[in-house]
């Protein structure tokens, strides 16, 4: 599928996919980056955070983790109202990078999210 084109200064709606999301870089870097953006007004609208590990976890334990990273290594406090916008767009899959049926997984999940959202396949991993 093609990417959307951004109109008129929008980006274009994005799944940001995170693989090892449950890792060290992902709590300290790059969630903190994406709520940073977001509170910046930087993310695409509507967007998605997909993240992708072998740790048992679901979309709720896995926006506890988020929200852990947030309060300890964001730029900026997390802001209740900003949370709670930036958490209905984070989910998670669980799976090993060694197992096709995971990723078909993933696949399938991305599929869900973006047809929920009225959102093209233009994907970051």
């Amino acid at each position: 599928m093609i990417a959307a084109e951004p109109t008129a200064g929008r980006l274009a709606p994005t799944s940001v996919v995170i693989l090892g999301a449950a890792g060290d870089l992902t709590r300290r870097k790059l969630l903190p980056a994406l709520y940073n953006l977001f509170r910046d007004e930087l993310l695409p609208d509507p967007f998605s955070v997909v993240g992708f590990a072998r740790r048992e976890m679901n979309d709720d334990s896995f926006r506890d983790l988020t929200k852990k990273s947030l309060n300890e290594y964001s730029r900026r406090e997390v802001d209740p109202e900003h949370w709670d916008q930036f958490l209905g767009n984070v989910h998670y899959v669980e799976g090993t990078f060694d197992d096709p049926q995971a990723f078909l997984a993933l696949a399938s999940r991305l599929d869900e999210l973006e047809s929920a959202k009225g959102m093209p396949a233009n994907r970051v991993f």
